[in-house]
């Protein structure tokens, strides 16, 4: 049986290439929850803003740009895994918030 190779096009998901390229930007604040089979990234973006990255392993969950510096992400961060899985973040199943340093992943 001869099948016909498929051709893949690019060009209806450049939208979505060039986020994705955008959201790995170096990983700068991150913290774990669930006993770490959550995890929240506060990754670097354009100037004066970052991302907010909701993951459960490798897959992402939600993502969300702010404007703003990264630091101060990392409330807003907690109120949407909060919204997203409500728990108390005092508990021994969620870690402190840890600062990455640049180009570690």
């Amino acid at each position: 049986m001869h099948r016909r190779p498929i051709a893949v096009s690019l060009e209806g998901n450049a939208e979505a290439l060039v986020r994705l390229s955008r959201t790995r930007g170096d990983i700068l604040w991150m913290r774990a929850h669930f006993e770490g089979r959550l995890r929240v990234e506060i990754r670097g973006s354009d100037r004066g803003s970052c991302v907010i990255l909701v993951r459960s392993g490798d897959e992402p969950i939600r993502e969300t740009r702010i404007t703003g510096e990264a630091e101060a992400a990392r409330e807003t961060a907690d109120r949407i895994i909060g919204e997203l899985y409500p728990h108390s973040c005092g508990s021994a199943e969620c870690g402190s918030w840890v600062a990455m340093a640049p180009n570690n992943k």
